[in-house]
């Protein structure tokens, strides 16, 4: 039986260029957020999980929730980090007290590092019958006990009561399990993949028949493109690259030279982080009892790109859609750019100790 937690909170996504928050509370069957903001980062403040400069982003949040009145001081924090430690593991058909015991003393069997340098929860994915017997599926996630102390310090120093740390896998889990349709239109499936491309952080989820199969952070990001593509065209200012990136379906057929070049080296450098998202796909196709991607979900400033959507599909061959609304989330803004943070409102008491 799941619960539900629908009292008021505020939920912090944090990325290595943006602080993405809302204030709401999840009920039974919708996600009511009154109020969404985004607050950019300046360079070595927070990166990969890992808070850079606590005095500056705790005067950050404090300042912005201020300014945003918020009045809730119960917060969640929702991080990702490469460090992140994901194992899908089978166990005994018990009850939970002894399950966790079981799981205690095998940790160090699927966690490859120190595990008493990580907190190591896991996700109940349900019972599966292997060799005739009956057993339970679980979703162990470790995370280091330095990134969720800290985050856990920063909320105090920004006068912030720690409700809980969720792991942003889990939060777009959470979200496409609860959101419903996608864009008004787009109905739940079995398996959807959710790509976020935000500026300095390109993440890749697998949600398949409501549990979380693949949560993975990707080796280049769109500032990696912008930076790419300014050392290759002489002459164009760091602003215009901007533009022409976010405007790229639009150069396609433009008739100017420079716009077709710039649109040629823009494509390839987007196809390097679909080939590495490609190559991931191949490792979860390549898995048992895996259903086949029903569509991909973009999300993150990415998602703003005009023709992303059909970048995805001309390149996977699967149906996408950039991320605008979903219709159990309540949201004064677009969802794109808040998908993270709306996820983590969603409290469950899927997660176990």
């Amino acid at each position: 039986m799941v619960s539900f937690n629908s009292k008021k909170m505020v939920s912090i996504n944090f990325t290595p260029d943006s602080l993405n928050i809302v204030s709401g509370k999840f009920n039974k069957k919708i996600v009511i957020v009154d109020k969404a903001f985004r607050v950019e980062l300046e360079d070595n403040v927070y990166d990969d999980g890992e808070i850079l400069d606590m005095e500056k982003l705790a005067y950050t949040i404090q300042n912005e929730l201020s300014l945003n009145k918020i009045n809730t001081n119960e917060a969640i924090a929702v991080i990702n980090s490469s460090s992140v430690i994901m194992r899908e593991a089978t166990f005994p058909k018990v009850e939970k007290n002894e399950l966790d015991s079981i799981i205690s003393y095998q940790l160090d069997e699927y966690i490859p590092v120190n595990t008493e340098d990580y907190v190591v929860k896991y996700l109940d994915l349900g019972t599966i019958i292997d060799e005739g017997l009956e057993k339970q599926l679980v979703l162990l996630i470790g995370i280091k006990d330095s990134l969720i102390q800290a985050h856990m310090n920063l909320f105090k120093e920004c006068k912030l009561k720690p409700a809980v740390m969720d792991y942003e896998g889990n939060a777009i889990n959470k979200l496409i399990n609860y959101g419903g349709r996608i864009n008004t239109l787009v109905p739940k499936l079995n398996s959807v993949a959710v790509v976020n491309l935000s500026l300095k952080q390109t993440d890749f989820v697998i949600v398949d028949n409501k549990r979380l199969k693949i949560s993975r952070i990707i080796d280049k990001t769109i500032k990696d493109c912008l930076n790419n593509i300014e050392s290759q065209i002489a002459g164009i200012e760091t602003e215009n690259i901007y533009k022409k990136f976010f405007s790229f379906n639009k150069l396609k057929d433009s008739s100017d030279q420079n716009d077709q070049i710039f649109y040629g080296i823009a494509k390839e450098e987007l196809y390097e982080i679909f080939e590495r998202i490609e190559l991931i796909l191949r490792y979860y196709r390549s898995r048992e009892n895996t259903n086949p991607i029903n569509y991909f979900v973009i999300r993150g400033i990415g998602a703003e790109m005009d023709g992303i959507a059909d970048l995805f599909k001309e390149f996977f061959d699967i149906d996408s859609y950039a991320l605008k609304n979903m219709e159990n989330v309540k949201l004064p803004s677009s969802l794109n750019l808040f998908a993270s943070a709306v996820g983590g409102l969603i409290r469950l008491d899927e997660v176990k100790k």
